[in-house]
């Protein structure tokens, strides 16, 4: 960051460089984060910040009646794959650098908020045309790009610390549950995810 021209300002003075400190640790935190979830889940980046919509990037059309249609563009954080003896499963995640509560996840179970159902719609066709295949959506999921403060009443463990850590930077989104033992093994093993919010019940219930 320091030696990238398009970050000279944050030297500029002392408040700035103090931000570009918050940003650095931010930053460490959630790569590290998502270096131990690609130990525990079998998707992996595919493709990052993907562009579409735009001239000679991927177009996207969806006719809504005669001779009329939408034309979409935005961007795609990542695109996750995993390829398998019975196909290739897709999924996409979209970092966020405020928390996302529950109300935005409702809405999208709803379909009210809709940005993460077209990143996933969008990926399919990407896939499609880079790959010859149509894919089964996996995950739709929001991560939290941030460095996590914790209320604490007295000094937790080592371990107590990393789950709470862990807990932190979870997906937060919608999840194949037909394909949930494809994409987090130890879900199976555990009865509980340490990178996806949620938790396997009695008779396989999420």
């Amino acid at each position: 960051m320091k030696d990238n021209p398009k970050f000279a300002i944050l030297a500029s003075s002392r408040r700035l460089n103090f931000v570009q400190g918050l940003l650095h640790q931010t930053l460490m935190q959630t790569t590290n984060a998502l270096q131990k979830q690609a130990l525990a889940l079998e998707t992996k980046p595919w493709m990052t910040e993907v562009v579409f919509g735009t001239s000679g990037n991927y177009p996207i059309h969806i006719p809504i009646g005669k001779n009329q249609s939408i034309h979409l563009r935005g961007k795609i954080d990542r695109i996750d794959l995993l390829q398998a003896d019975n196909g290739i499963f897709n999924g996409i995640i979209d970092y966020k650098s405020s928390e996302q509560k529950n109300s935005r996840l409702q809405k999208l179970i709803a379909g009210v908020q809709i940005q993460l159902l077209t990143y996933l719609k969008v990926s399919e066709e990407i896939i499609r045309s880079e790959k010859g295949v149509i894919p089964t959506p996996l995950e739709a999921s929001y991560i939290h790009v941030h460095n996590p403060k914790f209320s604490i009443k007295e000094v937790p463990t080592e371990d107590k610390f990393m789950q709470e850590w862990t807990k932190a930077f979870k997906h937060r989104g919608l999840i194949n549950s037909d394909e949930i033992a494809r994409l987090n093994p130890e879900l199976v093993e555990t009865s509980k995810s340490n990178v996806l919010n949620i938790a396997l019940k009695k008779r396989w219930d999420y």
